[in-house]
């Protein structure tokens, strides 16, 4: 049966001055960036791999070069992995293919004061795999619902803000601690957990504080 859990954004919101304040690359006035869309439209390779990418001779990662950022896609069919100890940094995903994040996918947009990006698509993160400073939407508009699949026991949301329900199969952490930035904003959108569990800096749900049954 699904267990259909609503997290409320009011009760997450006491450290939302201090989340921003604590957000990376965040862009000075004086700052002039050039946004790049960068396309992966088809096979297998890591995110690094410069040639898989129509930004070529550069894998998305804002700041290279210098004052760059970037949108990411992902086309139908293909499927890019951000591997363990990888740190990417970006200012919006769109996935239409499969992405995989075993590492840390950051989407601080440092053109825009460091405001968390969206990412768009189905995910599956793996046991250290790290999704952070996002805002994460439906697949499409008509769909009602954003699938994050959780492969093993450490996959791990900090600072995420819903714009759409939440469809959970597999495990999930929350991350209310570092940085003193927000673990997960519902902003009363409903997370469906479909299968598996979740944990609130490792304690599990309906232990913490930071959530609420309906």
């Amino acid at each position: 049966m699904l267990n259909q859990i609503t997290l409320r954004g009011t009760m997450l919101l006491s450290c939302a001055v201090a989340g921003l304040a604590a957000l990376p690359n965040v862009a000075s006035a004086s700052t002039t960036y050039i946004t790049v869309t960068a396309n992966w439209a088809s096979g297998s390779g890591d995110w690094t791999s410069a040639s898989g990418w129509s930004s070529a001779p550069y894998a998305p990662n804002n700041g290279t070069p210098v004052n760059t950022a970037y949108d990411a896609t992902i086309g139908s069919g293909a499927n890019v992995t951000v591997a363990q100890g990888e740190n990417i940094n970006v200012d919006s995903v769109t996935a239409t293919g499969a992405l995989t994040i075993n590492g840390t996918l950051n989407l601080a947009q440092p053109d825009n004061g460091g405001s968390p990006g969206l990412v768009t698509g189905k995910l599956n993160i793996g046991n250290l795999g790290v999704l952070e400073n996002a805002e994460i939407n439906a697949p499409t508009a008509s769909s009602g619902s954003y699938n994050i699949e959780f492969a093993g026991v450490g996959g791990t949301l900090r600072n995420v803000t819903l714009a759409s329900n939440l469809t959970v199969t597999g495990n999930l952490n929350v991350d209310t601690l570092a940085s003193g930035v927000e673990g997960l904003v519902a902003n009363g959108y409903v997370v469906n957990l479909q299968s598996g569990s979740m944990t609130f800096n490792g304690l599990p749900a309906g232990t913490g504080a930071v959530y609420n049954y309906l």
